[in-house]
């Protein structure tokens, strides 16, 4: 029960169409360590809550300096061009425009009231009955957390309400009301309620989760079914004249393949990729079936209309291999595993030899340029970090490779794939895990943090996020071809040889008092790994 979730709430209760958020305060600590993944996650954790802005946290000032990064938050992701990612921050924001601007269409549908029993909390508030001042915080206390993770996780979503809520609600207007832990109920709030009963409502007391889906299940079914249940695929519905919209976001490190039922059916469906906003699957029936990525989302659009011909059969989204299967048997990606899938064999060549249509080009030797240097020989994987000469190192490194392709390979439709990250457990030890409400995906990904692709002079696209594929095959042609890749990591290696802001948070506390304390300076460099730890792979996208 967070905090976005009393916004959220409040502007649905009193008709309010954008709900805004302050994020990223305390993205993965310290500051510059955030990646633009870690970002992403972030964001769609707010958009399930409800939120339909953002107020990133933050782009900190700074005057040019000549040691050191300069001055930054002691407590944010320190979002700015000191960011060797940053070229590639539009791609983000273009992202999440696109979401809240469609998660601000229409009004959204909720089917559960969680009732917050205010008359039982105020006396627990201050510190004299060892409380505090926030209702939020007691409430959150007070409720048991168990009761709302159970309707998120089963397909419904929830509102918070109070006696001054109610007051501006339609008693019939929410299947189910929910009290939770209540023992003291208003005059005015006790008629609502009995108005609401009348109108053909569920009135749910109860003081935990026990039996709580079956009883809703009574009154109404999940609004969007997703099976298997995995508790890591979120939604949020908004509801048109003539359409409804699911967003649905897998927030884990895992790709997941689940069949999605919306209750509210239409004649037809389309399923949109966020990323580029081209529909990708189609169809009619009842069930859909997604296959998403770790922090991959798409939008599933219901409307009664004829279903749209799709390009190629494929949708027009070539380049994300969303694996999307619509419930006709229409696949929009290819199903291959990442680059521990490919095995050795004769279909595979080096980056010197040739290539049939049938095979896959392995792309594991490259030359590496590090701004100021002359370009070196590698084989992949390649971690800058390995030569202590590079640990500090933050910026841009050109990788570049060339390879023979055969006609029949290269006039077909070729994609390049580095392959799928690797779940990690981020823990929650003060140490060695998530911070309090800090944030930060639990996935090791195959390029470290951004790479942006060019081939044979032409810029393709940039890669930051799963899944990490590109079309290029429109690039590619017979005989010899070029792949560059410049890749960006985080600053949080010039972090770890920054002295200077010492000095500066010394200055500071002269001046106006030890009035913060920077976050986790010495743990700069605590799991950070930049370059490829991957080998990247050319083959026919299916």
């Amino acid at each position: 029960m967070t905090q976005t979730r009393w916004a959220s709430s409040a502007a649905h209760c009193y008709g309010l169409p954008v709900v805004s958020s302050e994020t990223w305060t305390w993205v993965h600590s310290p500051s510059f360590r955030a990646t633009l993944l870690d970002l992403k996650g972030e964001a769609h954790e707010h958009l399930l809550a409800g939120i339909n802005q953002f107020i990133g946290h933050g782009w900190p000032y700074s005057p040019q300096v000549d040691r050191g990064l300069g001055w930054y938050f002691y407590a944010a992701g320190a979002l700015d061009d000191r960011n060797p990612w940053w070229p590639a921050m539009g791609e983000l924001t273009r992202y999440l425009q696109r979401l809240c601007w469609l998660m601000r269409q229409g009004r959204p549908v909720t089917d559960v009231l969680i009732y917050i029993p205010t008359d039982d909390i105020f006396p627990k508030l201050g510190h004299e009955v060892s409380g505090s001042l926030d209702l939020w915080r007691e409430t959150r206390g007070h409720i048991d957390p168990a009761i709302p993770a159970a309707i998120r996780e089963n397909g419904w979503d929830f509102d918070l309400v109070d006696d001054h809520a109610l007051t501006v609600l339609d008693p019939a207007a929410v299947p189910v009301i929910i009290l939770p832990a209540t023992s003291t109920v208003p005059e005015g709030t006790q008629a609502w309620l009995e108005n609401h009963r009348r109108a053909g409502g569920s009135l749910i007391r109860t003081r935990s989760a026990d039996g709580l889906v079956e009883r809703i299940a009574d009154t109404i079914g999940p609004d969007l079914q997703v099976f298997p249940a995995t508790g890591d695929i979120g939604s949020v519905h908004r509801r048109l004249d003539d359409a409804d919209i699911h967003l649905v976001i897998n927030t884990g490190p895992l790709r997941r393949t689940v069949h999605t039922a919306p209750r509210d059916r239409r004649t037809s469906y389309e399923v949109w990729s966020t990323e580029t906003g081209a529909v990708i699957a189609s169809g009619s029936g009842g069930s859909i079936t997604l296959d998403l990525h770790p922090y991959q989302s798409v939008v599933i659009v219901l409307h009664d209309q004829p279903v749209p011909a799709l390009v190629g059969g494929h949708g027009n989204d070539l380049s994300t291999n969303s694996g999307i299967v619509g419930g006709s048997g229409i696949v929009g990606g290819s199903g291959i595993v990442g680059g521990s899938g490919i095995v050795g064999g004769s279909g595979i060549v080096g980056s010197s030899g040739i290539v049939g249509s049938s095979g896959i080009v392995e792309l594991r030797s490259w030359s590496v340029q590090f701004p100021g240097d002359q370009p070196a020989d590698v084989t992949l994987p390649h971690r800058w970090e390995t030569d202590p000469a590079r640990q500090s190192f933050s910026g841009t490194v050109r990788y570049r490779t060339t390879f023979e392709l055969d006609p029949s390979f290269a006039s077909g439709p070729v994609v390049i794939d580095f392959g799928a990250g690797i779940p990690i457990d981020a823990g929650s030890l003060e140490r060695d895990g998530v911070r309090g409400n800090s944030y930060r995906v639990q996935l090791t990904t195959p390029i470290r943090e951004v790479a942006q692709v060019i081939v044979n002079g032409q810029p393709c696209g940039m890669l930051w996020a799963p899944p990490y594929v590109l079309d290029v095959g429109g690039q590619l042609h017979a005989g010899a071809n070029t792949i560059e890749l410049l890749v960006s990591n985080t600053a949080a290696n010039a972090l770890s040889a920054d002295t200077a802001i010492h000095e500066l948070v010394e200055q500071s506390q002269e001046h106006y008092g030890r009035r913060f304390a920077m976050q986790d300076l010495d743990r700069a460099l605590d799991g950070v790994s930049s370059g490829l730890p991957g080998i990247p792979v050319l083959r026919a996208r299916v």
